[in-house]
């Protein structure tokens, strides 16, 4: 916030092409910073984007990422697309700078910066390597890979990288039902981000945090952590991260056995229409429909997550709406249907697995025979 005043009592009329952009940039992540996505976006579209510069490649990549909190991805995409493009045009110059530097570094056996280019380079490979791996369901090579990626972090001594290897891990171990192991990922996080006053990562790391809870049944504490990054990203405006915190929020309390508070809150998430919040949304309103003798409504719900869950590829949430169709499909009397949809839930666990998911399926799938 101290920094604030100082860059926008900069007038752009003194400046040079080059500086006008540095400030345009600078000011863009003041507002990325503080959450301030439509703020941030609107005055990014006042800039000249012409220039090829690393400059403005970082401004696309700015642009993209307001535009994609802000809930529109097809425009995110446009505008990664263009910083790809400006990046392309400027690797022929780097490849070039790249040779001439290396064979110094290697004259002068100045050895550490050659390396420190090969772990950046390596970190981002690892990174998406181990977010496809998760998708995928592999949470075994996941977090393997993810735990390469905080050592690659230590090795770059940079911060806020230590701070997304531990936001991953978190995530993943809180999936495996390795409560200890994520909270402690988790908390590190939350550390470094408190410590370099990165509010928007703190925030999705809170939101994060509260998702794990819900997975390992703590359920008064995912309000607790949920309703702080809900407050801020509704006032944020980012539609995502409201919609996944809220989503959050209506399974624990669903947890806790308060059904208007999980309808509410799962309302609230398919209002914002957010594709990657919705399915679990309508999951929450099938239990809750469930837990009120509705199988009817809980059917239509549940069907409706499957079909977005399946199609955003997300299999853990495939497996928890088969297992709950399946409940729903035997309060209706269809008990051949709900064999079938409770065992491929239990093989989709099986997959996963995520031990106390399989026994309770298990379970479940000996009572309906």
């Amino acid at each position: 916030d101290s920094a604030r005043p100082i860059f926008y009592a900069i007038s752009q009329q003194r400046l040079g092409s080059a500086e006008r952009k540095a400030l345009d940039l600078i000011r863009a992540e003041l507002h990325q910073y503080a959450g301030e996505y439509e703020a941030g976006l609107t005055d990014l579209e006042r800039t000249d984007w012409a220039d090829v510069s690393e400059t403005s490649a970082r401004l696309w990549m700015v642009r993209g990422e307001f535009q994609e909190e802000l809930g529109f991805p097809d425009r995110a995409l446009g505008s990664y697309g263009e910083g790809t493009e400006v990046i392309t045009r400027l690797l022929g110059q780097l490849m070039g700078f790249r040779q001439r530097r290396g064979m110094l570094y290697y004259r002068r056996r100045d050895l550490k910066q050659s390396w420190q280019a090969v772990f950046r380079a390596e970190f981002d490979l690892e990174l998406l390597r181990g977010l496809l791996r998760e998708e995928e369901g592999a949470y075994d090579t996941a977090l393997t890979t993810f735990s390469h990626l905080r050592t690659l972090a230590d090795q770059l001594e940079d911060d806020g990288l230590r701070a997304m290897a531990e936001r991953q891990l978190a995530r993943v171990c809180g999936r495996r039902e390795q409560l200890d192991d994520a909270i402690f990922h988790a908390r590190h996080a939350l550390e470094i981000y408190e410590r370099v006053g990165d509010r928007v990562n703190l925030e999705k790391m809170r939101s994060n945090l509260s998702s794990i809870y819900v997975q390992t049944r703590q359920f008064e504490q995912a309000l607790a952590v949920g309703q702080q990054a809900h407050a801020f990203f509704v006032a944020a405006h980012n539609p995502h991260f409201a919609a996944t915190t809220a989503a959050n929020m209506a399974e624990a309390a669903y947890g806790l056995g308060d059904l208007a508070a999980a309808e509410g809150y799962a309302n609230e998430v398919v209002r914002l229409d957010q594709p990657f919040a919705t399915h679990y949304a309508r999951f929450t309103l099938g239990q809750v429909a469930l837990a009120r003798h509705e199988p009817a409504v809980a059917m239509q719900h549940l069907n409706e997550s499957l079909r977005l869950a399946e199609q955003n590829g997300d299999l853990y949430m495939v497996a928890y709406a088969q297992r709950a169709l399946g409940q729903a499909l035997a309060a209706s009397g269809e008990r051949a249907s709900a064999h079938e949809s409770i065992s491929n839930a239990l093989a989709r666990f099986r997959e996963l697995n995520i031990p106390s998911e399989i026994a309770a399926t298990e379970q479940l799938l000996a009572e309906q025979t």
